[in-house]
């Protein structure tokens, strides 16, 4: 195997991937200071699984990444990968050629891999043990490694010894194993305290175990007959809290549909008020129509007596006009007959007609004025007559509101009446209710006091049970901190009851002896004990009584040399081991002469070992035997001063342990405290003193701790009865405040409505107070109107009376003016037709004829104006007619409304009744609701409380209790049950459920761990026999080769410095594997003398020596050397290049060098440059090439 390449890449100088190759025989690698040769040497130590940044020469491992230049930037990561050829098959992988490489990132992850898979650190030392390569190997040799080598502590050197002499792996696997055996010891030690911990346990586990099982057994039973009970119960007051529940929804629907009743009622009254007001309009609106129909009917037969009296006006001109044709005709007549008479009578005709014509316009005159006065009077009583008319209105209408008032004034005063009985009979009710409200609050005051002095009471309770409780609590503490303690030192006893018992810390084969001696007849019968068993001393000598002793404590005492013959016999043919008895008839006691007693005088010596020892009068022989020449004194330099007075022949022991040996050799160090072989017996009678005491302070702690217990419970019975009086008070408390609450609220509804009713009585009062007063205003407005008519109709009788009088004077004028106008008229024609004579007679008579068409027409004007009169008065007759009818249908109207009025009126008064009877029995249902609310609430709490029961006891609901009922079985009967299964577990006491589990557990636990002890033990075995074995074979393989390499150094040493003698030594051969190892040489021409007084080219080639000797016992597949040579002349440069070529045939060598007689002997020349600042580039030349 050797190195055939090397590649680095990012580490240190190297900035770039370099590949190195490396030839077999000698490589030198050669560059100015500073250039990076070293890097290389690093390089490798690196990959092989170098940890300290320090070797390295770096501060952290992070420095080893190149960091950068100017020109450069620095690199994540540095990785350096060697490649070996392995045809040989050193290296122990199927690979002709393996490959090694490390990676390293800034983020300080590392990466190891052998052929390019990932592995350990470990994997590559493993590769690389006991080869010489490594970071503790003798591969890597530079001037610190020299001087680690040569320095006064041997550590570096003894590894470099150890690798060289191929004993690490066995070292590796004897740590390994010695990790283990501790590893295995600690088990057991925590397995053996674990046991005795659970064996602590079990019995007391086993007893709670099987109260636990019956406490189940009885609480099943319990369960099964409580469940079954409270089921019942539950049932039960479900069935009451239904029939409560459906009584109260009856009275609630009665209370609904009588308020929804009132509702309706009061919905009605607001639409018939409605109506009323709506009805009363219409009144109004029919009276006022009335009122105007009969004004106008009144009207009508005012114009229908006009044109009545118009047509007998009419009607007596009718005959008049008559007899004026009829003397027309007769004119006409007389005028034909006598013409000449006219003539002749024409003269005496106009003075007849002069005289007639002044007394017709004087007639004429008289009677415009007679007719203007009728007319006058005619006008005066219509106006009279209308003016009675409006009043005779006025009074109708005056009548109407009188009954309309009086009817008003009726109603009003029922409803007054009414109504204070109503507020009579709801102040009664609010008396009534006010009274429970004062006996209430006088109760609540009571119950307030009462409340007060529970919870007074309450807190006192709780503050004496929170004090309990913190006694119990620091009683508990202090009970754990005791059981802790009484467990510990019961298991320090165990442990250490044990280790006596079964004889650990002894020998292997006193210890088989020993634990046998019960079994075999032989040594029950002949042993009496060990040394140890029979002795006791105080603590204070334990030690030095020990340490006098030896390994003499643990020899067997017998009674016989026989005996002792016996059992050596036995233990040959049982292959068990060797043995030392004392028989007590062979030993002899041993004592100081009297001039060496004479020390014992001093104060510093405190007497011999055997004056030191309590023991049975049989065994004072072998004890004296053993100690009677053994002195022990207060320290180590007063044994000395003794030892030297008696001349070193008697063996002195301190109080410490340290012994000077009779002939002067001392003994002294560390002493293990396993090994206490006496000092374990008195530590197992303090500990069960401590044990005793312990347990009397439990059990005091513990009777203490039942008192609390005792004491809390019946602070806690007192604290849950106290609880429920104040829950019994406080849901009492709110159940007064409800009720005084609603019963206020009642009382206030009640003055509400009280004062509802009274400002209604106001109001009422005052309507019928102003009704009143308008009934009298009205009263007297009638009289008035009374007065007024009779005074209108007088006037209007004497007015008719003063107006038929001027109609017959009018009468009288009016015929005669008719009677003049016919003489004048007369008079007239008779005058024309004198004048006209005779040729006229004819004009008079066609003017006749023309007067009497005249006439005539006249008549027919009359007959019209009669027949208009006649149909004006038919026409007013029939719009009478009709406006009586359409005035009696408005009276007939007007009476069914008022009558209408009063129905609505008194339908009002009925429902107002029935409010009021509705009200009152909402109000009584109110009561009884309340009532059954309690009782709900009583029932309701009953069921939440058997609800809350079967959850919290048993974690179920009623539904699926109802599996447990048994209607067969009498609720008496189950009640009696269930106290009967609480007394028996009452009786139990404290149960531990988890004890069956635990029991379980911890037995199983127990019995496991008892193997895993025995399993233990025999590893613990197993192990000390495989490092006693690699002990034996790493002392005989380092043995053999330290002294092939001690050979090889003496011979290496004289060629090296041309004479001389060299020699490599253990300090302490018995014991090879710690042993220092020492360097002791003589250059030539000078003595034998230390290392340090050696020049640094003494030291150098000294070191160069024992690598040579190294590897020529050992040699190593290649070894590279960093100016180990740096301090060497040219001749000593000569000797070393020699001897390296010399080694170089079978390891190749890199030297790092600055020395021209080193180059000069390399096959393989690298040249370091940093043609840039601070990158390393290498050169090379293969030097057999180049001298060809």
């Amino acid at each position: 195997m050797y190195l055939k390449k090397i590649y680095v890449n990012g580490f240190k100088s190297f900035a770039e991937k370099t590949e190195i190759e490396v030839e077999k025989g000698i490589t030198a690698v050669v560059g100015p200071n500073g250039s990076g040769k070293s890097n290389i040497s690093d390089a490798i130590k690196w990959v092989l699984g170098e940890q300290s940044a320090k070797s390295l020469r770096g501060g952290k491992m992070d420095d080893i990444i190149f960091a950068g230049t100017e020109k450069r930037l620095p690199l994540g990561y540095a990785e350096v990968r060697l490649i070996f050829d392995n045809e040989s098959g050193i290296i122990p992988l199927e690979y002709k050629e393996v490959s090694i490489s490390r990676k390293l990132y800034k983020t300080g992850e590392s990466e190891y891999y052998i052929n390019k898979q990932q592995c350990r650190l470990k994997d590559v030392k493993e590769l690389f043990m006991d080869t010489g390569i490594g970071r503790d190997g003798y591969s890597f040799i530079g001037q610190g490694r020299v001087e680690d080598i040569l320095s006064p502590n041997s550590d570096v050197r003894r590894q470099v010894f150890e690798e060289a002499s191929g004993i690490v792996k066995f070292k590796t696997k004897k740590e390994e194993s010695e990790r283990k055996l501790e590893k295995t010891k600690n088990n057991l030690e925590r397995v053996e305290d674990i046991i005795y911990e659970l064996k602590e346990r079990i019995e007391p586990l086993h007893e709670q175990s099987i109260r636990a099982q019956r406490f189940i057994e009885i609480s099943g039973n319990l369960k099964k007959y409580e469940l079954n009970y409270l089921s019942h119960e539950y049932e039960k007051h479900s069935e009451q809290l239904k029939a409560l529940t459906n009584q109260r929804d009856v009275s609630l629907e009665e209370k609904i549909r009588l308020q929804k009743r009132r509702d309706s009622y009061t919905e009605i009254i607001e639409s018939q008020k409605e109506k009323i007001n709506a009805l009363q309009n219409k009144i109004n609106e029919t009276e006022a129509l009335r009122d105007s129909k009969n004004k106008i009917l009144e009207n009508y037969n005012s114009l229908s007596q006009v044109h009545k009296e118009k047509k007998l006006l009419f009607g007596s001109n009718i005959e008049s006009v008559k007899n004026e044709i009829d003397a027309l005709k007769k004119r006409n007549l007389e005028l034909t007959e006598n013409i000449d008479l006219m003539i002749q009578e024409k003269s005496s005709l106009e003075e007849i007609y002069k005289e007639d014509t002044e007394k017709f316009n004087s007639l004429n005159t008289e009677i415009k004025e007679y007719k203007a006065e009728i007319d006058k009077i005619v006008q005066l009583i219509e106006q009279q007559k209308n003016e009675l008319f409006e009043l005779h209105k006025e009074i109708n209408k005056n009548n109407s509101s009188k009954n309309t008032i009086e009817s008003l004034i009726i109603n009003n005063g029922d409803r007054i009446k009414h109504l204070d009985s109503e507020v009579y009979s709801e102040e009664e009710e609010r008396q009534n209710k006010t009274e429970i409200i004062n006996e209430l609050r006088e109760e609540q005051n009571k119950t307030k006091l009462i409340l007060n002095n529970k919870k007074a009471e309450l807190d006192r309770i709780s503050e004496a049970l929170s004090s309990g409780e913190k006694n119990k609590e620091t009683v508990n503490s202090e009970i754990t901190k005791l059981s802790e303690k009484l467990s510990g030192t019961k298991s320090k006893i165990n442990i250490l009851s044990n280790m006596e018992a079964y004889y650990d810390g002894y020998y292997k084969s006193i210890k088989t002896v020993m634990n046998n001696k019960d079994r075999e007849p032989l040594l029950e019968r002949s042993i009496l004990g060990t040394v140890a068993d029979v002795i006791k001393t105080e603590k204070k000598y334990e030690t030095a009584v020990e340490i006098a002793l030896g390994s003499a404590i643990q020899n067997i005492i017998v009674n016989t040399d026989k005996e002792a013959e016996e059992i050596i016999e036995y233990l040959k043919k049982n292959k068990i081991g060797r043995v030392t008895f004392l028989p007590i008839n062979m030993l002899a006691e041993r004592s100081l002469s009297n001039y060496e007693r004479e020390v014992l005088k001093d104060k510093c010596v405190i007497d011999t070992a055997d004056n030191l020892i309590e023991t049975n009068p049989k065994y004072e022989n072998v004890i004296k035997n053993l100690l009677g020449r053994i002195i022990v004194v207060d320290n180590l330099n007063n044994g000395f001063k003794i030892s030297k007075r008696l001349g070193n022949s008697i063996k002195m022991v301190t109080l410490q342990g340290d012994v000077i040996n009779a002939g002067g050799s001392v003994t002294g160090g560390h002493i293990s405290s396993n090994q206490n072989l006496l000092g374990r017996k008195r530590e197992i009678d303090e500990l069960k003193a401590n044990f005793e005491e312990l347990s009397e302070e439990l059990k005091e702690k513990n009777n203490i701790l039942n008192q609390l217990t005792i004491s809390i419970k019946e602070y806690s019975g007192k604290l849950e009865e106290v609880k429920g009086i104040i829950n019994e008070k406080n849901n009492y408390f709110e159940m007064n405040n409800s009720k005084i609450k609603m019963l206020m609220e009642q009382n206030e509804k009640t003055s509400a409505a009280i004062n509802k009713y009274r400002e209604e009585i106001n109001f009422i009062q005052a309507e019928k107070d102003k009704y009143e007063n308008d009934l009298n205003n009205i009263n007297a407005e009638t009289e008035k109107l009374k007065l007024l008519i009779e005074e209108k109709e007088k006037n209007i009788e004497t007015t008719i009376l003063q107006n038929n009088s001027n109609k017959s004077k009018y009468d009288e004028y009016n015929n005669a003016i008719l009677k003049q106008r016919d003489q004048v008229s007369e008079t007239t024609q008779n005058i024309k037709l004198m004048e006209e004579k005779l040729n006229n007679i004819r004009l008079e008579i066609e003017r006749n004829e023309n007067a009497r068409k005249s006439k005539e027409e006249s008549l027919d004007t009359i007959d019209n104006e009669i027949k208009t009169a006649e149909d004006t008065i038919i026409e007013y007759t029939a719009k009478t007619e009709v406006l009586s009818e359409e005035i009696k249908v408005l009276n007939d109207s007007y009476a069914k409304e008022k009558e209408n009025l009063k129905n609505y009126q008194n339908e009002i008064y009925d429902y107002q009744n029935k409010i009021n009877e509705a009200n009152k029995l909402i109000t009584d249902i109110l009561d009884d609701e309340m009532k059954m609310n309690v009782k709900i609430e009583r029932e309701s709490s009953k069921i939440e409380d058997i609800s809350s029961k079967l959850w919290e006891d048993y974690e179920i609901n009623y539904a699926m209790a109802l599996k447990y009922k048994d209607e067969s079985i009498s609720q008496t009967k189950l009640y009696s049950e269930v106290n009967s299964c609480k007394r028996a577990i009452k009786e139990l006491g404290n149960i531990n459920l988890d004890s069956i589990e635990e029991y379980k557990e911890v037995k199983e636990r127990y019995d496991f761990l008892s193997k895993q002890q025995k399993d233990l033990t025999d590893a613990i075995e197993q192990l000390n026999e495989v490092i006693k074995e690699l002990e034996v074979k790493m002392k005989e393989k380092f043995v053999e080769e330290f002294s092939s390499i001690r050979a090889k150094f003496g011979e290496v040493f004289k060629k090296l410095f041309n004479g001389g003698s060299g020699d490599i030594y253990l300090e302490d051969e018995a014991d090879a594997l710690n042993s220092d190892i020492e360097i002791a040489v003589q250059p030539p021409g000078k003595k034998l003398s230390k290392i340090s007084l050696l020049s640094g080219g003494e030291k150098a080639l000294t070191a160069i020596a024992l690598l040579f000797s190294i590897l020529k016992t050992k040699p190593t597949p290649f070894c590279i050397l960093d100016e180990i040579e740096a301090a060497l002349d040219d001749l000593n440069i000569f000797r070393f290049t020699q001897y390296l070529k010399e080694f170089s045939k079978e390891t190749q060598f890199i030297v790092i060098t600055h020395r021209k007689g080193t180059m000069e002997y390399a096959d393989t020349l690298y040249g370091a440059t940093m043609e840039e600042k601070g990158v390393t580039k290498l050169v090379s030349l293969k030097l057999s090439d180049a001298i060809n």
